[in-house]
């Protein structure tokens, strides 16, 4: 599944290859990638062209399955960990703002930035919840509606 028409796998993807010789129940995890679609996204990462990084990953899209391609490379030390609800509100902020005439967006933006650097520097210290980004979004919202 990760190698090419030559048998060749990209080293960065050789701990993805090597993790289902670590679970207790390597059979069941075989399994799951045979028949998921996250196996299929997961061959088609082996043969692109450019390292798998995160902005690879996420111009996939943010479905369930794109979440749990995602899982695989971050949790066998392929990709770094990062703050996926944090991440998810730039995302959504560059969309909303973008939808928006430009003289609101001129606006508003400042102050979705500022919320969102307060919500960077918190996130250092303590955990950035769905709720914390779902907070930012309304406030964005309400910001624009004014």
């Amino acid at each position: 599944m990760l190698a090419d028409a030559d048998g060749y796998i990209p080293p960065q993807l050789l701990p993805v290859r090597d993790a289902p010789l670590t679970v207790d129940r390597p059979a069941s995890t075989l399994g799951w990638l045979n028949q998921s679609p996250t196996a299929a996204a997961l061959a088609r990462l082996a043969t692109d062209s450019r390292p798998v990084d995160h902005d690879v990953l996420d111009r996939l899209g943010v479905d369930l399955d794109v979440r749990q391609l995602r899982a695989i490379p971050v949790n066998t030390g392929v990709l770094p960990e990062r703050n996926e609800p944090l991440v998810s509100v730039e995302r959504w902020l560059g969309q909303v703002l973008a939808d928006r005439p430009g003289r609101h967006a001129v606006l508003v933006r400042p102050f979705a930035e500022w919320v969102l650097l307060r919500a960077r520097r918190r996130a250092q210290t303590r955990p950035f919840t769905q709720a914390a980004a779902a907070d930012i979004r309304s406030r964005v919202l309400i910001a624009l509606q004014f």
